[in-house]
């Protein structure tokens, strides 16, 4: 029926070492958490009509909750109602990029088009490698918001 081929004992094994793993889906509480950027990327959203979403992953440094990942998906371009687009969404990413090294001066505005952002998205990423931050955890209802605290090198 399918082609995995695991030997039986191993994988029992491993499943049963799994099991002890306390791992909860539910989200971290809000709180202050000391992070690193682990992934900065541009992707897209899955339902019809497809926007343009920027992707942000943390992995949380110490505390209770280390080793444990913080993920921000920020839809960038909508429609109203009117079909007229709204860019909000891509302003609060820039100005949360911006917020994670001060010499950044990262606005969509200046490129030409979203293949030019993801390529600046990409540099920002390699630009913030060695920096931890102090990051803020809140929620709007279920969706996290995040603010940079501080900066460490």
């Amino acid at each position: 029926m399918s082609n995995f081929n695991f030997d039986t004992n191993n994988l029992n094994a491993a499943y049963n070492k799994a099991k002890e793993n306390t791992h909860s889906n539910d989200p971290l509480p809000a709180g202050t958490y000391v992070v690193k950027v682990e992934k900065i990327e541009l992707g897209q959203t899955k339902a019809e009509p497809v926007r343009p979403m920027g992707k942000i992953q943390f992995r949380i440094l110490e505390g209770d909750h280390k080793k444990q990942c913080l993920f921000w998906n920020k839809v960038l371009v909508t429609t109203d109602k009117n079909g007229e687009l709204n860019a909000l969404g891509l302003k609060i990413f820039d100005d949360f990029l911006n917020s994670l090294e001060p010499t950044f001066k990262v606005a969509f505005s200046e490129c030409k088009d979203f293949d030019e952002y993801a390529d600046v998205l990409l540099d920002v990423a390699e630009d913030i490698e060695g920096l931890s931050y102090e990051l803020e955890l809140k929620y709007n209802g279920d969706f996290p918001n995040y603010k940079v605290l501080a900066v460490y090198e």
